[in-house]
């Protein structure tokens, strides 16, 4: 806490100190702190420029902000604006330079939450990217080949690689034969086989192959200017609009709902009026039963607390239908997931009115009972999309109900009443679900100014 606090601190006062010191943060930074110090600030403008879908200009931003202070937070949304660009290629190998970047002990947990979304971003490109398999006839010796303007190595003839979507150029040529000039098309997903044909060049001499350039494709393999075995990326328009990573995180406040389907079993007794002037106690197995169960939730969601109404009905009738039995409650709810992202365990803690209703006072009087309840309950929270939870779970509630008469009559006269406790104990399967998300996702902040190298 001291750490972030720190961070945040840092974060608000560089205003100041950018105003104070304008001439100097013109100049390259050479302190450690003024590289974080210019690194925060490229971050955050990043992250604006990305919130607006500008990801041409975050990417220099966050590759700027990277130069000066390495972090998974960075490398994170590096990865997010080339995948938003359609440079799936790129964006999975920065990726899994993440995947591979060593965990240290002192990471703050931005850094670990980074590492373990960048892994579930990496499998949605690896499934968006398109594959090229390359291939001539005839294969002459001395065959080359360039791929968007950029030597392809003829080793890798016959071999499917990963390519960006887009148009593509394949030029190939050897002696004796005539220039062969292609051009491919890829869509995401898609997977592709490009056979070049080369036929002989008239006069049979040696051809001139062609000068470098870039092609109208965006290049293949990591993105890298150094491997001219996969091409150089350019910037290009792609005829088809590439699909926005999804991040991983929740709003931090929404409007959520829920229902619950179960079963619920009942124990404990009810009072009963026996005589006009006496009171019993009754089980509630001898005039109900066990019977099946529903529940309706509505509230606020603040981060992991969910704080609103709870409704809970079941049919608890015994016998034939002229012995109907159903109970009912009403009251506030409370409840708290130990994470909203994926796997985690629900508490949750209720406490309202419960209500008991008979056929007639034939099986019991009065028909009608009511009383104050408690409500406790366990279970295991499995995500299942943002905003989608499923929540298999465990319930025991604790009341009582009481009942009231007259005995006697006139100035003789006097009140009676009986009170019993009963227990609901109910095993359920429910969903829990975000109606309208009140907040943003939180972004992941930048790097703290105090984290460790």
């Amino acid at each position: 806490m001291r750490r972030l606090t720190f961070a945040l601190i840092c974060l608000l006062s560089t205003p100041l100190v950018l105003s104070a010191a304008s001439p100097a943060y013109a100049q390259q930074p050479t302190t450690e702190e003024a590289r974080r110090s210019a690194a925060r600030v490229l971050f955050n403008d990043g992250l604006a420029l990305q919130e607006k879908g500008e990801y041409a200009r975050a990417l220099e931003k966050f590759e700027g902000a990277n130069k000066y202070f390495p972090a998974p937070t960075i490398t994170l949304h590096i990865a997010q604006c080339q995948a938003n660009l359609g440079k799936l290629v790129e964006a999975a190998e920065t990726y899994r330079v993440l995947e591979r970047t060593p965990k240290q002990d002192n990471w703050p947990p931005q850094f670990l939450q980074a590492k373990e979304q960048g892994r579930a971003e990496l499998a949605q490109v690896d499934a968006r990217t398109p594959k090229l398999l390359i291939d001539v006839d005839p294969h002459p010796p001395g065959i080359r080949l360039q791929f968007d303007g950029a030597e392809f190595d003829p080793v890798f003839l016959g071999v499917s690689r990963p390519v960006n979507p887009g148009k593509h150029r394949i030029v190939a040529f050897a002696p004796g034969f005539a220039t062969a000039d292609q051009s491919v098309d890829l869509s995401e997903k898609e997977s592709k086989k490009q056979v070049v044909k080369l036929a002989a060049a008239s006069g049979g001499g040696a051809v001139v192959p062609p000068g470098p350039g870039p092609g109208p494709g965006t290049g293949t393999g990591t993105g890298t200017t150094s491997d001219p075995n996969t091409g150089t990326a350019v910037n290009i328009p792609y005829n088809n609009v590439p699909q926005p990573i999804v991040t991983n995180q929740e709003a931090t406040t929404a409007l959520y709902g829920s229902v619950d389907l179960g079963y619920a079993f009942v124990g404990g007794k009810v009072p009963n009026q026996r005589t006009p002037t006496t009171f019993e106690t009754r089980d509630l197995k001898e005039i109900s039963s066990n019977g099946f169960a529903m529940a309706l939730g509505l509230g606020i969601r603040l981060r992991n607390i969910l704080i609103g109404g709870l409704y809970q009905g079941a049919i608890i009738s015994k016998g034939s239908t002229n012995n109907a039995a159903y109970t009912h409650f009403l009251g506030a709810q409370l409840g708290y997931l130990t994470r909203t992202d994926g796997v985690g365990l629900w508490l949750e803690l209720a406490a309202g009115a419960r209500i008991f209703s008979f056929d007639s006072a034939v099986v019991n009087d009065p028909a009608s009972l009511t009383g104050f309840e408690v409500l406790g309950g366990i279970g295991l929270s499995l995500r299942l999309a943002r905003g989608i939870r499923l929540i298999p779970k465990a319930t025991l509630s604790f009341g009582t109900t009481t009942a009231t008469g007259t005995s006697g009559s006139g100035f003789g006269s006097s009140e009676i009443s009986e009170t019993a406790g009963h227990t609901l104990f109910g095993l359920a399967v429910g969903g829990q679900f975000d109606i309208v998300a009140l907040s943003k996702p939180p972004a992941p902040p930048p790097p703290p100014a105090a984290a460790p190298r």
